[in-house]
């Protein structure tokens, strides 16, 4: 991350400000389950986030995430936050503006996963639930999540 923030501050035109969010010496054993993984001292799961880069024009620090697997009920709120924050504080570090934020997805993951969660929760906490229901709900999540892409 030092060596991130320095070449902001110093080499503020460079294309290599870049992190790598896997760190390859732990990432887990694909034949082995998350559990097995993780007792090894591995990675239980690869992670979603895999490169971030950032880039300065006009005095204000941009940042680019690629993100390789996208849950987009539960991931994408937090990794959206996530790069936001990091974003603000590195330009806070660097005495730069904030500029943009660019979120490219690779796998999306949002019907069965909100799914799943849905009928979760109206078992455990309405004993009841009527497929309309779930279809109103995915109709204006969906909505809502395309009018945020916009």
């Amino acid at each position: 991350m030092q060596a991130l923030v320095d070449g902001l501050k110093n080499n503020p035109n460079s294309r290599r400000h870049i992190i790598n969010g896997w760190n390859v010496a732990l990432l887990p054993d694909e034949s082995k389950s998350p559990q097995e993984n993780a007792a090894d001292g591995l990675m239980a799961l690869p992670p979603c986030h895999a490169l971030y880069q950032f880039y300065v024009a006009d005095n204000k620090l941009s940042a680019s995430l690629y993100i390789r697997s996208n849950d987009l009920f539960l991931g994408h709120p937090y990794n959206t936050a996530s790069l936001a924050l990091l974003t603000h504080m590195l330009a806070q570090q660097c005495d730069l503006d904030v500029g943009d934020i660019v979120l490219s997805l690779g796998m999306r993951i949002f019907m069965q996963t909100i799914s799943n969660r849905w009928k979760l929760s109206c078992s455990v906490h309405l004993k009841r639930c009527r497929n309309f229901v779930l279809n109103a709900v995915l109709l204006r999540f969906l909505t809502m999540s395309l009018m945020t892409l916009k």
